[in-house]
């Protein structure tokens, strides 16, 4: 059944297939957690700004600080990724955020490496703005839509900007056309302008 979504591990130690199993059904439930209808639940369905933004439990500005792989307290491969805020834009967020993605981007020391297209890797000092579901029972937790739920910031010529990937170009293309001067080729916009869309539609949401 996993493996009809298209979930396949690119390294998978046979000792850890139980943990690893487990572990999938989390991160299912963890990107489920941002989500509010069945629809809203398929990994491969493209997300608006407006659902991105409506359904972030914790949104932000900030930078890679810390990234650390190992197994949780049940033995299930993880990440942890520490963002240091620079702009806090929906949920309780703090100077400091942590999150705990399943996989093991790093090997572990048995050799255990387990990574899932679509899931995010962070690498320190990258800048992003990114907007997170609510962490599920186990403690993990995924931006929202994934890869669509992060938006990598880049300084070029004097101006700070948010880059297209190909899970983000359409939340950011419709982002551009937001603004007033409505750009046609969504690859990036300027930093401020985006935060500007961004908390337009966190003021639309229902208190919470």
């Amino acid at each position: 059944m996993l493996a009809d979504k298209g979930l396949r591990p690119s390294v998978l130690n046979q000792s850890t297939r139980r943990s690893t199993l487990q572990g999938l059904v989390t991160l299912l439930l963890a990107c489920l957690a941002g989500l509010r209808t069945p629809a809203d639940a398929i990994m491969t369905m493209r997300l608006s700004l407006e659902q991105i933004t409506a359904n972030s439990d914790r949104a932000f500005v900030g930078r890679v600080v810390g990234v650390h792989s190992g197994r949780d307290s049940a033995g299930v491969p993880s990440t942890w990724v520490t963002f240091a805020v620079t702009q806090p834009l929906a949920g309780r967020v703090g100077s400091e955020v942590t999150i705990k993605q399943f996989g093991a981007t790093e090997a572990l020391a048995d050799g255990t490496a387990v990574h899932f297209p679509g899931v995010p890797t962070y690498r320190p000092g990258d800048e992003l703005v990114l907007f997170l579901s609510g962490e599920s029972d186990a403690g993990f937790c995924a931006p929202i839509g994934l890869g669509q739920g992060t938006f990598p910031i880049a300084h070029r010529n004097g101006r700070t900007v948010v880059t297209a990937t190909t899970e983000n170009v359409g939340a950011l293309g419709q982002a551009r056309a937001a603004q007033p001067r409505g750009a046609r080729m969504p690859s990036e916009t300027d930093l401020d302008d985006f935060l500007g869309v961004v908390r337009s539609l966190i003021a639309k949401r229902p208190s919470r």
